[in-house]
């Protein structure tokens, strides 16, 4: 299972088993899904998580548009870390405030040329 869940929480530092801060995590990844819906990458209509089952797959597919989904995956964890657990020393914020705005222009990048090159959205 390539579980969306489960490795934003490994970047927070918890187990899969450990589910205190799991609606916390979903809600922080369900923000970030509306984002993505804005820079016009995955459903036209929007996603969103509700628990461990669901999949980057669901989201978009793997076959089609690994490169994305790669990026797509990195955004998602750096930005729940920087709602959920954000760093203390304001060089690390820095940089990792940096890093999230640099996968926004990347993410947007590979969108705009799977989209024009396949004259569709990328879902």
């Amino acid at each position: 299972m390539d579980s969306i869940l489960t490795p934003v929480k490994k970047l927070c530092g918890m187990s899969e088993d450990y589910t205190y801060y799991d609606d916390d995590l979903i809600m922080y990844i369900n923000d970030v899904f509306t984002t993505l819906a804005r820079l016009g990458v995955g459903p036209a209509e929007g996603f969103s998580i509700s628990d461990k089952y669901d999949e980057w797959t669901d989201f978009l597919d793997e076959d089609k548009y690994p490169v994305l989904l790669n990026k797509v995956k990195t955004y998602i964890k750096r930005k729940c870390q920087l709602q959920f657990d954000p760093p203390q020393s304001s060089t690390h914020l820095n940089a990792l405030t940096d890093m999230i705005a640099e996968d926004e222009w990347r993410i947007v990048e590979i969108a705009e040329s799977i989209g024009a090159e396949n004259n569709e959205n990328v879902e």
